[in-house]
């Protein structure tokens, strides 16, 4: 994949738009994909009448990709009517006149990415022609109240954009954002959103044309076991695809159900109290939670508990609809995976490192409580360790 990268660059639509994982990989994750998209496809696709047309062109611009960078793994019939998958594993033909109403629900059944249709409209005349907005905006927001007002204000360019159609198997679920506007879904959901973002976005999606794409990068880390491949656990949908895992919630709901008590009781005694460890040769600032787990259990609860999940995010302008593409590609591995790559475990302590410019001494509260973790894998493979230049 490209290199990280957090803010926006400008993307090779013509190579880089999207991607196919190794044929297991891909098997694996499409398998799951489309039994959603095909038997109980509610959660994960939503649409709208007016955009069919923009998901019909989607289809059509992402069977074209397809075909002309993995012959070997797509082939459409010499007719055109019927586009089929030929990676061992996942070898399917699907009639594209069966999904003329839904064009984007095939698509999820071809590619591994989530997609995302916006459409551009006018901003409102008053408060009735405003899509659903958050009206208690205390976390990030700088007022207790949403006004239209404010709504004029956050939209510099005059327009606002509407969701109106996606497939969302691995990124987030669609339903309950369906028909908001940008500023709605990011606010107040997506930290500083509206002080840092907002104004920006917006005139970056207006001033948007068919022929200049974008690209970012983000990464996080997750704790626990819950993830089958790109998959989280966490989603409504995952016990309909992962065996066994709606067994699991049902039990591990009563154990949570009996423990609750005894749990939040031991919250409360850890919040309050602070205490000062060595990890890995560095203090450690002992917190609650995730990172303090991990600078409990070293190494090992690393390997054993922690994923890395990556999202690749494509923006483009359609050229006819004029609707925006925003696509996403999730990857998500344990973090053992760089012991087999240790070249990436020196970059992504040296991301982390530049991220958050770290000190030499440093409280590892944060990410940060991972590298000496890294920077042990690197070691063991002669590697050096730390920010080195130029990476």
């Amino acid at each position: 994949m490209i290199r990280q990268k957090s803010s926006l660059g400008v993307l090779n639509i013509d190579r880089d738009w999207l991607y196919l994982s190794d044929e297991a990989t891909y098997a694996f994750e499409m398998n799951m994909r489309r039994t959603l998209l095909l038997e109980d496809y509610d959660d994960v696709y939503v649409t709208d009448p007016s955009a069919v047309a923009a998901e019909a062109e989607t289809l059509a611009m992402a069977i074209e990709f397809l075909l002309e960078h993995f012959p070997h793994r797509f082939q459409l019939s010499e007719n055109g009517g019927t586009i089929s998958t030929t990676t061992k594993g996942y070898e399917h033909s699907f009639k594209l006149a069966s999904f003329a109403e839904q064009p984007l629900r095939l698509l999820g059944m071809l590619i591994q990415e989530d997609v995302y249709l916006l459409q551009e409209q006018e901003l409102p005349s008053d408060h009735a022609d405003l899509p659903p907005l958050p009206r208690t905006n205390s976390r990030s927001a700088p007022f207790p109240d949403y006004q239209f007002s404010d709504h004029i204000e956050e939209h510099p360019s005059g327009k606002q954009h509407i969701f109106l159609s996606a497939v969302s198997t691995f990124s987030f679920e669609a339903k309950p954002r369906h028909k908001r506007s940008m500023a709605s879904i990011h606010n107040p959901n997506v930290d500083r959103w509206y002080f840092h973002l907002q104004r920006g976005m917006n005139r970056l999606f207006s001033e948007m044309t068919p022929e200049i794409s974008w690209y970012r990068h983000n990464y996080g880390f997750h704790d626990g076991d819950g993830w089958s491949g790109v998959l989280s656990h966490g989603f409504d949908w995952a016990d309909r695809v992962v065996p066994g895992l709606r067994e699991e919630k049902q039990a591990a709901k009563a154990k949570r159900d009996a423990d609750a008590k005894a749990r939040q009781q031991q919250q409360e005694q850890a919040d309050a109290r602070t205490q000062t460890q060595e990890v890995g040769g560095l203090p450690s600032k002992r917190l609650p939670g995730m990172w303090g787990r991990i600078a409990e259990g070293g190494d090992d609860y690393i390997r054993d508990k922690v994923w890395h999940r990556i999202e690749f995010q494509t923006l483009r302008r359609l050229p006819t609809s004029k609707y925006i593409c925003f696509t996403v590609r999730t990857i998500a591995d344990p973090m053992s995976t760089v012991e087999k790559f240790p070249g990436a475990a020196g970059a992504l302590a040296a991301h982390i490192r530049r991220k958050q410019g770290l000190p030499k001494e440093m409280d590892l509260d944060s990410s940060a409580s991972l590298l000496p973790y890294l920077d042990r894998v690197s070691e063991r493979a002669g590697l050096r360790p730390g920010k080195v230049p130029t990476l």
